[in-house]
C-alpha cells in the first residue's frame, strides 16, 4: 500500500497502535466524570465511575494497555511498589472485564513500536512510502 501523505500516515498509526477496538452495538454518553454505556445487541445498560470513564475515554483516544496503566498511575502516583502493581492488576482486570462483557475487543494490530522509526523519517521527509510492515 503506498502512503501519498504523512497525515495519511500519522492516521494510520494510530490505527495502528490501537489495542483495542469499540463493539459496533454500543453506544456512550459521556456526561461529567461519567460514562453510560448501552450494548444494542444484549439491551443492556452499565454507567462508568470516575475512573472507568478516564479508562474508557483513553480508549478511545487510542491508548494501549501499557499507555492507559502509564497514565493512570501518573495521576494516581502510587507511593509504593505494592500500590504501582495493585494498580496494574486492577487495570488489567477491568479492561478485560470490559472484552469479557463484549464492550471492547483486544486487537491484533500490532504497535507503534514493530514501525521502524526509518518508515516513520522517510513518510515525515518524502510525503509518501510504500513499505510491506504498513500493509
Amino acid at each position: 500500500m503506498t502512503y501519498s501523505s504523512s497525515t495519511t500516515i500519522i492516521e494510520t498509526r494510530k490505527v495502528i497502535s490501537m489495542s483495542f477496538t469499540l463493539n459496533p452495538h454500543v453506544t456512550w454518553v459521556d456526561e461529567d466524570d461519567e460514562i453510560r454505556l448501552y450494548h444494542a445487541e444484549y439491551n443492556q445498560f452499565q454507567s462508568l465511575n470516575e475512573t472507568g470513564a478516564l479508562i474508557w475515554r483513553l480508549i478511545l483516544e487510542g491508548c494501549d494497555e501499557t499507555t492507559i496503566i502509564d497514565r493512570i498511575v501518573t495521576q494516581y502516583q502510587p507511593l509504593t511498589d505494592d500500590l504501582h502493581q495493585q494498580i496494574t492488576q486492577d487495570i488489567q482486570a477491568y479492561l478485560e472485564e470490559l472484552c469479557a462483557s463484549q464492550l471492547l475487543q483486544r486487537s491484533n494490530n500490532p504497535s507503534l513500536d514493530t514501525i521502524p522509526p526509518s518508515v516513520v523519517s522517510d513518510v515525515a521527509h518524502t510525503g509518501g512510502i510504500d513499505h510491506p510492515d504498513l500493509v
